[in-house]
């Protein structure tokens, strides 16, 4: 009688968005038995927000036509035969999921022309997308010597996984006196009088935000007459590969808020 038995495997154990969106699948399918089997017929199920790239179908490291309907013909398999198909597959690096599983389903007939159905194993890919993003905003666009101006710093995690340990940076230019209690996390009020060496914000989930605010004081005109602000932000995250905790380092920076200051009784 012929059995076939079908393995799935994937090239890699996760997908890192921004760095590749392409996975490629091998099936290995072997007649067990120690009979031929015919009409065999393999549909590939890839789950939702991933496809099939054309012209990436091969058998035995052959090119292979098209698939039709997600169904790959193979006719029939000897005794003891192997064979292996392999094809890539992406995600919309757009709209991310936050996996991609596939398995296959192998249809065929045996001597006896009984209608015989085997499944692979489920092959689950996570796909990481890191998008850690800050916007800053200022209240004046134009300042004197003397004036309070308010920053406003929004950080989002875009990301599908939680990012900790986040460190806080902001230099400010030496024209500015940072008012220590007008700095606020959120809704809650701080008492910090500088920012040097950061400030731990602790762990930011996936897909929220934090908010910062706080006031400076402009003490005098610097040259050229526009003062800038950039805020940055550094942080770890970790990724369960086959099981173990990998744990990474990344960094994002905000755009540049700037305040034109039209006088001073000095210059920094």
């Amino acid at each position: 009688m012929g059995i076939l038995s079908v393995s799935k495997i994937a090239d890699r154990s996760y997908m890192f968005i921004g760095i590749s969106n392409k996975i490629r699948y091998s099936i290995v399918i072997t007649n067990t038995g120690n009979e031929r089997v015919n009409s065999i017929k393999v549909n590939d199920i890839l789950s939702k927000g991933a496809c099939f790239i054309p012209g990436t179908l091969t058998l035995n490291g052959c090119r292979k036509e098209e698939l039709k309907n997600q169904i790959i013909n193979i006719g029939y398999m000897d005794p003891e035969e192997s064979i292996i198909i392999s094809f890539d597959a992406k995600v919309n690096p757009n709209c991310p999921p936050d996996y991609v599983s596939n398995k296959a389903v192998v249809t065929y007939m045996d001597n006896y022309n009984n209608s015989m159905k085997v499944e692979s194993n489920e092959v689950v890919t996570p796909v990481i997308n890191i998008d850690v993003c800050l916007k800053k905003s200022v209240d004046k666009k134009v300042a004197t010597v003397g004036e309070i101006i308010s920053y406003f710093i929004l950080i989002r995690n875009n990301s599908n996984v939680n990012i900790t340990e986040v460190m806080f940076y902001d230099e400010l230019s030496e024209c500015l006196n940072l008012l220590p209690s007008s700095v606020f996390i959120g809704e809650t009020p701080q008492y910090i009088d500088t920012f040097n060496g950061g400030i731990n914000l602790g762990t930011i989930n996936a897909n929220s935000s934090i908010t910062i605010s706080f006031q400076a004081e402009v003490l005098c005109r610097p040259k050229p007459s526009t003062i800038t602000n950039v805020a940055s932000v550094d942080y770890y995250y970790t990724i369960s590969d086959n099981g173990i905790n990998v744990t990474s380092t990344g960094e994002s920076t905000s755009n540049c808020a700037t305040t034109k200051i039209l006088s001073s009784n000095c210059c920094c």
